[in-house]
């Protein structure tokens, strides 16, 4: 059996335990990378000992990004506006034609209790005043006669007087008629419940026929043109606020959907039993109709860190640095056409778990080599991939591995640190290609 049959059967072998093992995109990527290195040891065996071996090599694009943390905090969802609504005035309930989780405009009917005692009160005062306004406008006739004959001497003056109060008796028992017949009508207005917005019926505190009194609350009403999510932030939080980067919540219905907020209002009083500070966030990216308030969930608030502000760092998987011949830490940057890796020297100024900040030697947008950098040498050829989605040094286009994607275009990045397993896997798969 020839070299190169050996070469593709351990390449089967190796591409067949990185599949089988557990794991994401990244394993199956660093599978790839195994395969396509035994392939080179096939190829090197049949070409000969002068020809060139072309390496794959997984590559990420550089991108300026400060690591982050995240916190996370369960919550409920609330509506923007929750109204409990009641009648005015009291009565047997005759209409009820909404049902509970009913969507609902402003404007439309709700509940309507008897109206047929109001309606008889509004009109036995538009009788009134009808009378009132005759008597108001005879008592009128009266003072002008009086007036003339007093002017003319066939009448005292007395009954003049007697005809000024009349006059003035009769406007003020109009005024005071038209006035109840005002609110008369105003309570037959309020036997009808209406929506005062856009909303959804979130609860029916009556059934039809009750008897209900005066301000006895009928229906609960949740706006429908946005939705809260309600959190309890510890102390120690609120004084990181000013390092937010991003928030997003995960709702227990669609917990692999994201909807981002933002802080809408924060209590200024600490909660006596728990120690935390009450505060809302505001949904956005609603699409639709809200969903229905009371739904648990978790707000993840990404944090960038206190101690990594410096502008331009970037944050590189360790697996991408190496140590030079002169001591120095160095990258194996691709370029060229074909592709060859020529090394970098640059600068590393701190560790943050797996990841290396690098404060020079890099550009947004280059190309380096993310994993197996110890089988490369100066000027070599390589057949480049990226690896899925890859952008600063995260094989899922999430610097931290977030499994339902990253904060959109987050500056800070980082959201759960940790891939060292198949990193580890990746450099197995480079010493079993190379032995």
């Amino acid at each position: 059996m020839s070299l190169a049959v050996v070469a593709v059967l351990g390449a089967v072998a190796v591409y067949g335990v990185s599949t089988l093992a557990p794991g994401g995109t990244e394993d199956r990527a660093e599978g790839a990378l195994a395969v396509a290195e035994a392939s080179t040891v096939g190829q090197s065996a049949t070409l000969g000992p002068h020809a060139e071996i072309v390496r794959p090599a997984a590559v990420i694009e550089v991108a300026a990004r400060r690591p982050a943390e995240v916190r996370a905090f369960p919550g409920t969802l609330h509506p923007v506006r929750s109204s409990r609504l009641a009648f005015r005035v009291g009565g047997p309930l005759t209409g009820l034609p909404v049902e509970e989780g009913d969507l609902v405009a402003a404007g439309d009917l709700l509940a309507e209790i008897d109206p047929r005692d109001f309606e008889l009160a509004v009109a036995e005062l538009e009788a009134r005043l009808e009378a009132a306004q005759a008597a108001r406008q005879l008592a009128i006739l009266q003072h002008r006669r009086q007036a003339q004959l007093v002017e003319r001497g066939h009448t005292s003056r007395a009954n003049l007087d007697e005809a000024i109060a009349e006059r003035d008796r009769t406007a003020a028992e109009v005024a005071s008629l038209t006035q109840q017949l005002a609110t008369a009508q105003a309570a037959l207005g309020d036997t009808r419940l209406i929506a005062p917005f856009d909303g959804r019926v979130a609860r029916l505190h009556v059934e039809l026929h009750d008897y209900l009194s005066a301000r006895q609350t009928a229906v609960t009403l949740h706006d429908v043109s946005g939705a809260d999510f309600v959190v309890d932030l510890p102390e120690r939080v609120i004084g990181r606020l000013p390092y937010l980067q991003g928030i997003e919540v995960a709702l227990s219905d669609a917990p692999n959907g994201r909807y981002r907020a933002q802080v809408r209002e924060m209590a200024s009083e600490q909660a006596v039993e728990t120690g935390t500070y009450r505060t809302a966030l505001r949904l956005s990216g609603l699409a639709g109709v809200p969903p229905l308030a009371g739904l648990s969930g978790t707000a993840y608030l990404l944090f960038l860190k206190e101690d990594f502000q410096r502008s331009g760092e970037i944050a590189l998987p360790s697996s991408a640095v190496f140590r030079g011949t002169e001591g120095d830490d160095r990258v194996w940057i691709v370029e060229g056409s074909p592709a060859r890796v020529a090394e970098r020297s640059v600068t590393v100024t701190g560790v943050e778990g797996d990841r290396l900040r690098i404060a020079g030697g890099l550009a947004n947008g280059e190309r380096i080599v993310a994993y197996g950098v110890d089988f490369l040498r100066d000027g070599q050829t390589v057949r480049p991939f990226m690896v899925q989605g890859g952008r600063g040094g995260d094989p899922d286009g999430d610097p931290d591995g977030d499994p339902n994607g990253d904060l959109g275009d987050d500056p800070a990045g980082d959201w759960i640190a940790g891939r060292g397993e198949a990193r580890a896997a990746a450099s197995s798969a480079e010493a079993q290609a190379n032995p």
